[in-house]
């Protein structure tokens, strides 16, 4: 469940969804999410979409490449600004180490 929510967790910070749970039903599970303030109608179809692809895939019918490739499009989808935010701290963190890299190939 903690994927799920990370999932959901489109912008860092804690204010998009922070939790998932399931709850038993007779009609079939229900997905719960706890947030800390609205969660987002986008997000919630784009989970909707993941849960009823898994849900009518067809194991040993249909390519499970092609099941995995379209999760991960619409989970980079829902996490784009959160990728955005890691992109540019791994890029600032990249340039610290420039001067060691160039420091380096003097050597050889």
């Amino acid at each position: 469940m903690d994927s799920v929510a990370y999932a959901c967790d489109r912008k860092k910070g804690g204010k998009t969804v922070t939790a998932a749970a399931l709850q038993k039903h007779p009609e079939g599970p229900i997905l719960l999410l706890g947030s800390n303030s609205p969660i987002e109608p986008e997000t919630i179809e784009k989970l909707r979409e993941i849960l009823d692809r898994l849900k009518a895939f067809k194991f040993g019918q249909e390519s499970e490449k092609l099941l995995e490739e379209d999760i991960v499009r619409k989970l980079t989808y829902l996490g784009a600004e959160r990728l955005k935010v890691y992109q540019k701290k791994a890029k600032q963190r990249l340039e610290l180490t420039k001067p060691t890299f160039q420091n380096l190939s003097m050597l050889m």
